[in-house]
């Protein structure tokens, strides 16, 4: 037996000193180290969110406003997709979720696939695929495919991001806010989803953004409700009463917040109230040549493509080049400043030089228009106004300082079910609901556009992207390889 182990530790010894094995466990502690060094580095930068997205319609990135919303989240907030595996639902939703989950401690993330783990997915009461469920207390709101997912195969329009933020301000927010629409003036009808003329379409999407939607009559209720957070008047047809007039000015001067949307040719009532801020609706209806559109019948004179102004409402509609048009619109113009009053009042939009406003209907028949000397006003004109003011509403002994804003443009026919909605011109409810949420101070909800999820293949490729592919594959790789080798053997010979 001795002799055994002296023959062992003697056999030991020479294979120690053989050149190979000590560079063939070197090679191994070398491997050992590197792969270590990774496994500490990666797990380091799990806890950092480090990432950057090359998709060309950045698909794979949070807005500001997303992350902005999702870090100040107090409570802990439960996300639970219930999937398909393989249907790219599945991976879309995924990898938003994950990027939720990254800017938040207390958002929690579950995927289920609800072919392997049905039990699991019959907890939360759901049998369909696709169904993203978002909790927060007692407080639920589930999210369906088609709210995420919309449009053809090769040109989908992903809206998981605005989807997944809509549901986490439900879920979060203590009470709903109210919008009331006015009504008893032939206003626009925010129940009616058949019609062109409607707002049923925007109704839908103030209730999918967490608003409460209602109708108010001045006339009968002789008041604005004291739940009202904003107040609409929707292109009114004929003229407003003194009494009702005065129970906005009224609710305005208290700290109160309203969009107001004035038709061409249509006395409102609400001239002398304008003038408060110095801003007169004109009697006129605007012609702009320079962005001429046929989009009634042969002889329209045009509907205008506004030309944003820098403001909080329109930021992103200008950085994302979206474009927005009236119908028919009317021009809003500044006379000066009211004095003994201190407020601030911004244009939104307006048109070009070359377009006017247009007094005299009978001449819009006549085309090319009037001459120049002829027109009542010339351009550029604005369209839109925003206003705001500081004012004082008292409350027992106590005086509470309350920002008054309104928003006013020269057109209600913009956020009607079409253009803005059966249309399908995303960018025309965009600027409505921006406004709204200027006015209530909600900036982390003005919109979020969808990502485009673009199907690139190959067959896209240029002839000269072709050949360039087939050169660095086919020809340069294998040449660097195979030089690199005649380098190491040419080496190697000469020692």
């Amino acid at each position: 037996m001795k002799k055994l182990i002296n023959k062992i530790k003697t056999s030991l010894k020479k294979l120690f000193k053989k050149r190979n094995f000590k560079y063939g466990s070197a090679a191994i502690l070398m491997v050992v180290i590197t792969l270590g060094c990774f496994w500490f580095v990666t797990k380091i930068l799990s806890n950092f969110n480090l990432q950057y997205d090359v998709t060309a319609s950045k698909q794979y990135s949070l807005s500001p406003q997303t992350v902005k919303i999702i870090k100040e989240l107090k409570e802990e907030l439960r996300i639970t997709a219930i999937v398909k595996k393989g249907m790219g639902y599945d991976r879309y939703m995924g990898e938003l979720l994950k990027d939720v989950q990254k800017q938040n401690s207390k958002v929690k993330v579950k995927i289920i696939d609800l072919d392997f783990d049905r039990a699991a997915a019959a907890a939360y009461k759901v049998n369909d695929y696709n169904v993203t469920v978002v909790e927060m207390g007692d407080k639920r709101k589930d999210i369906f495919e088609k709210d995420v997912v919309s449009g053809y195969e090769s040109n989908r329009e992903f809206k998981g991001e605005q989807a997944i933020v809509n549901a986490v301000l439900s879920v979060s927010e203590a009470k709903k806010k109210i919008i009331y629409f006015t009504e008893g003036h032939k206003e626009k009808n925010i129940d009616d989803v058949q019609n062109v003329a409607g707002y049923g379409f925007l109704k839908q999407l103030l209730l999918n953004d967490n608003y409460e939607v209602k109708s108010l009559n001045l006339l009968k209720e002789g008041k604005i409700p004291a739940d009202c957070t904003v107040l609409v008047v929707g292109g009114p047809q004929f003229s407003f009463s003194g009494k009702e007039v005065d129970l906005v000015s009224s609710y305005l001067d208290n700290g109160g917040k309203a969009i107001l949307l004035f038709d061409p040719f249509v006395a409102t009532g609400f001239d002398n109230m304008l003038m408060n801020w110095g801003l007169k609706a004109n009697n006129d209806f605007i012609i702009d040549p320079k962005y001429y559109l046929n989009m009634v019948v042969r002889s329209d004179p045009g509907a205008p493509i506004p030309e944003w102004q820098a403001h909080q409402i329109t930021a992103p509609l200008i950085s994302n080049k979206i474009p927005v048009f009236f119908p028919g619109s009317r021009s809003i113009s500044d006379m000066g400043r009211k004095p003994g009053r201190s407020y601030s009042k911004e244009k939104l939009m307006t048109t070009s030089s070359i377009s006017w406003g247009e007094t005299n209907l009978e001449s819009l028949r006549v085309q090319p228009g009037p001459k120049k000397e002829d027109r009542d006003f010339s351009g550029p004109l604005a369209l839109g106004w925003a206003v705001a003011e500081y004012s004082k509403e008292p409350k027992g002994e106590n005086q509470e300082t309350r920002e008054m804003k309104f928003v006013l443009i020269g057109d209600s026919d913009f956020a009607v079910n079409a253009p803005a909605g059966i249309g399908g011109l995303q960018g025309n409810l965009d600027l409505f609901v921006n406004s709204i949420n200027w006015l209530i101070d909600e900036g982390g909800k003005i919109s979020i556009r969808p990502k485009i999820i673009e199907m690139r293949s190959l067959q896209s490729l240029t002839s000269t992207q072709w050949t360039i592919m087939f050169l660095m594959t086919i020809i340069v790789t294998p040449l660097i390889v195979i030089a690199g080798g005649v380098l190491v053997f040419l080496k190697r010979r000469k020692k």
